[in-house]
């Protein structure tokens, strides 16, 4: 999806959605991949934990920062 479709589906310019997405990114709920032709971004289910647990540690959600 092209940063100008995002905008346009908000409502907002190119640059406040490009704000965002850079947002999103930062805390892990988008991941950015650059392919060929364009970025292309994915979205993820949960954030990646930034001190993941051990192992052996009892199951933990990780939030946002």
């Amino acid at each position: 999806m092209r940063l100008r479709d995002i905008a346009a589906s908000l409502g907002s310019t190119e640059r406040n959605a490009f704000s965002i997405l850079t947002d999103l990114v930062e805390a892990g709920y988008v991941v950015k991949e650059k392919t060929a032709a364009a970025t292309a971004t994915t979205s993820r289910r949960t954030p990646r934990c930034p001190n993941p647990p051990a192992r052996n540690a009892p199951s933990v959600r990780c939030s946002p920062s």
